[in-house]
Protein backbone atom coordinates (compact mmCIF):
# COMPACT_ATOMS: atom_id res chain seq x y z
CA UNK A 1 0.00 0.00 0.00
CA UNK A 2 1.33 3.43 -0.68
CA UNK A 3 2.55 5.60 1.93
CA UNK A 4 -0.72 7.57 3.79
CA UNK A 5 1.45 10.51 3.34
CA UNK A 6 0.98 10.51 -0.30
CA UNK A 7 -2.33 9.18 -0.27
CA UNK A 8 -5.66 11.28 -2.04
CA UNK A 9 -9.12 9.62 -0.91
CA UNK A 10 -12.11 10.75 -3.77
CA UNK A 11 -14.87 10.07 -1.54
CA UNK A 12 -18.67 10.93 -2.43
CA UNK A 13 -20.88 11.47 -6.11
CA UNK A 14 -20.75 8.68 -8.72
CA UNK A 15 -18.31 6.15 -9.78
CA UNK A 16 -17.98 8.22 -13.35
CA UNK A 17 -17.39 11.37 -11.70
CA UNK A 18 -15.23 10.51 -9.12
CA UNK A 19 -13.27 8.23 -12.03
CA UNK A 20 -13.19 11.24 -14.27
CA UNK A 21 -11.69 13.73 -10.89
CA UNK A 22 -8.88 10.91 -10.88
CA UNK A 23 -7.83 10.88 -14.22
CA UNK A 24 -7.87 14.73 -14.19
CA UNK A 25 -5.73 14.88 -10.91
CA UNK A 26 -3.57 11.69 -11.91
CA UNK A 27 -2.23 13.98 -15.03
CA UNK A 28 -2.03 17.07 -13.44
CA UNK A 29 0.12 15.41 -10.63
CA UNK A 30 2.14 13.99 -13.33
CA UNK A 31 2.85 17.58 -14.63
CA UNK A 32 4.31 19.14 -11.84
CA UNK A 33 5.98 15.37 -11.14
CA UNK A 34 4.31 15.04 -7.95
CA UNK A 35 4.06 11.30 -6.71
CA UNK A 36 0.65 10.72 -4.99
CA UNK A 37 -1.93 7.76 -5.37
CA UNK A 38 -5.29 8.71 -5.74
CA UNK A 39 -8.12 6.38 -4.13
CA UNK A 40 -11.27 6.24 -5.79
CA UNK A 41 -12.81 2.75 -4.73
CA UNK A 42 -15.71 3.72 -2.03
CA UNK A 43 -14.80 1.30 0.37
CA UNK A 44 -10.43 2.59 0.27
CA UNK A 45 -11.21 5.73 -0.25
CA UNK A 46 -13.32 6.00 3.26
CA UNK A 47 -10.46 3.30 4.61
CA UNK A 48 -7.76 5.48 3.50
CA UNK A 49 -9.33 8.43 4.88
CA UNK A 50 -10.00 7.33 8.40
CA UNK A 51 -6.35 5.84 8.58
CA UNK A 52 -5.16 9.44 7.63
CA UNK A 53 -4.48 9.76 3.80
CA UNK A 54 -2.81 13.25 3.29
CA UNK A 55 -5.70 15.01 1.56
CA UNK A 56 -9.67 13.48 1.38
CA UNK A 57 -11.64 15.16 -1.07
CA UNK A 58 -15.64 14.72 -0.90
CA UNK A 59 -16.88 15.88 -4.50
CA UNK A 60 -20.09 17.32 -3.19
CA UNK A 61 -23.90 16.47 -4.91
CA UNK A 62 -23.96 19.67 -7.73
CA UNK A 63 -27.14 20.50 -8.47
CA UNK A 64 -27.28 21.37 -12.50
CA UNK A 65 -30.62 23.90 -13.30
CA UNK A 66 -31.56 20.96 -16.40
CA UNK A 67 -31.16 18.03 -14.12
CA UNK A 68 -32.37 17.93 -10.22
CA UNK A 69 -30.06 15.95 -7.45
CA UNK A 70 -30.66 13.35 -7.36
CA UNK A 71 -32.27 11.59 -3.54
CA UNK A 72 -30.10 8.97 -3.28
CA UNK A 73 -26.86 10.44 -3.63
CA UNK A 74 -28.06 13.76 -1.59
CA UNK A 75 -28.66 11.14 1.39
CA UNK A 76 -25.34 9.27 0.87
CA UNK A 77 -24.06 12.85 0.72
CA UNK A 78 -24.94 13.92 4.03
CA UNK A 79 -24.16 10.51 5.86
CA UNK A 80 -20.79 10.39 4.72
CA UNK A 81 -20.53 14.18 5.83
CA UNK A 82 -21.98 13.02 8.72
CA UNK A 83 -19.66 9.68 9.02
CA UNK A 84 -16.37 12.35 8.30
CA UNK A 85 -17.07 14.74 10.96
CA UNK A 86 -18.18 12.30 13.77
CA UNK A 87 -14.44 10.39 12.90
CA UNK A 88 -12.80 13.81 12.73
CA UNK A 89 -11.18 13.40 9.33
CA UNK A 90 -10.27 16.77 8.08
CA UNK A 91 -11.93 16.84 4.29
CA UNK A 92 -12.21 19.04 1.72
CA UNK A 93 -15.98 19.67 -0.27
CA UNK A 94 -15.62 19.72 -4.17
CA UNK A 95 -18.18 21.46 -5.86
CA UNK A 96 -18.76 21.65 -9.65
CA UNK A 97 -18.42 19.16 -12.50
CA UNK A 98 -15.27 18.31 -14.92
CA UNK A 99 -12.70 21.05 -15.05
CA UNK A 100 -14.50 22.90 -12.38
CA UNK A 101 -14.04 19.79 -10.08
CA UNK A 102 -10.75 19.58 -10.93
CA UNK A 103 -9.49 22.86 -10.62
CA UNK A 104 -11.57 23.14 -6.87
CA UNK A 105 -9.48 19.97 -6.23
CA UNK A 106 -6.20 20.99 -7.53
CA UNK A 107 -6.62 24.30 -5.40
CA UNK A 108 -7.74 21.89 -2.06
CA UNK A 109 -4.33 19.81 -2.60
CA UNK A 110 -1.76 22.92 -3.19
CA UNK A 111 -3.72 24.56 0.18
CA UNK A 112 -2.96 21.62 2.06
CA UNK A 113 0.72 21.97 1.09
CA UNK A 114 0.67 25.34 1.49
CA UNK A 115 1.29 26.24 -2.05
CA UNK A 116 0.12 28.91 -4.48
CA UNK A 117 -1.18 28.04 -7.72
CA UNK A 118 1.49 30.09 -9.18
CA UNK A 119 4.00 28.30 -6.77
CA UNK A 120 6.30 24.96 -8.10
CA UNK A 121 4.40 21.92 -6.03
CA UNK A 122 7.62 20.52 -3.86
CA UNK A 123 8.38 16.94 -4.51
CA UNK A 124 8.18 15.40 -1.48
CA UNK A 125 4.63 15.44 0.33
CA UNK A 126 6.77 14.07 3.65
CA UNK A 127 7.61 17.62 4.42
CA UNK A 128 4.88 19.47 3.54
CA UNK A 129 2.39 20.91 6.13
CA UNK A 130 -0.63 18.45 7.28
CA UNK A 131 -4.01 19.09 6.52
CA UNK A 132 -5.66 22.51 8.60
CA UNK A 133 -8.67 23.76 6.24
CA UNK A 134 -11.80 23.77 8.11
CA UNK A 135 -14.69 26.22 6.45
CA UNK A 136 -16.19 27.70 9.47
CA UNK A 137 -12.88 29.56 9.90
CA UNK A 138 -12.31 30.24 6.37
CA UNK A 139 -14.69 33.79 6.02
CA UNK A 140 -13.47 33.71 2.00
CA UNK A 141 -16.73 35.67 0.72
CA UNK A 142 -16.33 34.52 -2.95
CA UNK A 143 -17.39 30.91 -1.47
CA UNK A 144 -19.50 31.74 0.61
CA UNK A 145 -21.73 33.45 -1.55
CA UNK A 146 -21.52 30.61 -4.38
CA UNK A 147 -22.14 28.10 -1.82
CA UNK A 148 -25.24 30.15 -1.01
CA UNK A 149 -26.29 31.07 -3.94
CA UNK A 150 -25.59 27.73 -4.81
CA UNK A 151 -27.94 25.94 -2.43
CA UNK A 152 -30.90 28.49 -2.63
CA UNK A 153 -30.92 28.05 -6.30
CA UNK A 154 -30.87 24.02 -6.15
CA UNK A 155 -34.07 24.39 -3.67
CA UNK A 156 -35.73 26.85 -5.76
CA UNK A 157 -35.29 24.40 -8.41
CA UNK A 158 -36.69 21.36 -6.97
CA UNK A 159 -39.58 23.36 -5.56
CA UNK A 160 -38.62 23.74 -1.77
CA UNK A 161 -40.06 26.80 0.04
CA UNK A 162 -37.11 29.00 0.66
CA UNK A 163 -38.87 31.75 3.26
CA UNK A 164 -40.56 28.66 5.24
CA UNK A 165 -44.00 29.78 4.61
CA UNK A 166 -46.28 27.05 2.79
CA UNK A 167 -46.96 27.91 -0.86
CA UNK A 168 -44.76 31.00 -0.73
Amino acid sequence: MPQRNRLIALLGACAAERSALAQGLAARLAQHRLAASLVDDPDEAWKAARDGAAISLLLAVSPSPAIPPDATLVARDAGLRAALLQSRVAFSVIHGRGTEALDAAWAAILAAHGLQDTQEPVADCAVAKPWAWTCDKCSDPACEHRLFSDLLAARQDSGYCTTGEPGA
